[in-house]
């Protein structure tokens, strides 16, 4: 089931790609569940519970497999899903790129009480 759903999943970017046009249309991404749900025999939430475990599972590869420059990788055992998760790489950022989109909104942050002092 998971190979299938991985498949059917990479072609609705919708569903993963945050810079889709349609990615915040939850009713178009509701049909879509279902739509995938039916073709797997399972219900629409089991589909995405499932998705998401996927995908987290494959968040905390990326993340394991990152090294800092001049570390040399270490050998580890590849996860079944690996290469067919890959698509996702693309639509993934950083914690560190999220939490400064989501914080930065153009204030100063040590004036931020309205204090002019320094």
């Amino acid at each position: 089931m998971d190979e299938k759903l991985i498949e059917l999943v990479r072609n609705h970017e919708e569903l993963y790609n945050m810079g889709d046009k349609l990615y915040f249309d939850t009713a178009l991404k509701n049909r879509i569940w279902t739509e995938i749900a039916e073709k797997l025999n399972e219900t629409a939430d089991k589909c995405k519970q499932r998705w998401e475990s996927l995908r987290s599972k494959f968040r905390k590869i990326c993340k394991a497999n990152g090294t800092t420059t001049g570390q040399a990788a270490k050998k580890k055992k590849k996860w079944r899903y690996e290469d067919e998760m890959t698509f996702l790489l693309p639509h993934m950022m950083d914690e560190a790129r999220v939490s400064s989109l989501q914080i930065h909104d153009g204030t100063d942050e040590e004036n931020i009480d309205g204090n002019d002092e320094e």
